[in-house]
């Protein structure tokens, strides 16, 4: 935290309040980030579709086809859509 006070000053020392969440307990969320609905089913499991929709594309950590569900996954997700929105910009200059 002390690395923070040149940024956001000495009061970022002596938080006001502090929030936890204890997910498992939420009745919305239904498991954890790779949970699937119905025992027994594929639907929902990653990777999820990402293909181009016309001019729209898809990214987002359940697109990425390694480490879906994880910060890599969003990275990999978005790398691949920028490639994707890359190559269409270039065929539509033709």
């Amino acid at each position: 935290m002390r690395r923070l006070v040149p940024h956001l000053g000495p009061e970022v020392l002596t938080p006001a309040s502090r929030h936890e969440k204890s997910w498992h307990l939420d009745e919305h969320v239904g498991g954890d980030y790779a949970a699937l609905a119905t025992p027994g089913t594929t639907d929902g499991y990653f990777p999820m579709p990402s293909q181009p929709v016309g001019a729209l594309h898809w990214a987002g950590t359940e697109t990425a086809s390694e480490h879906a569900g994880y910060v890599e996954g969003a990275i990999e997700s978005g790398e691949r859509a920028a490639r994707e929105v890359i190559e269409s910009l270039r065929h539509t200059a033709q």
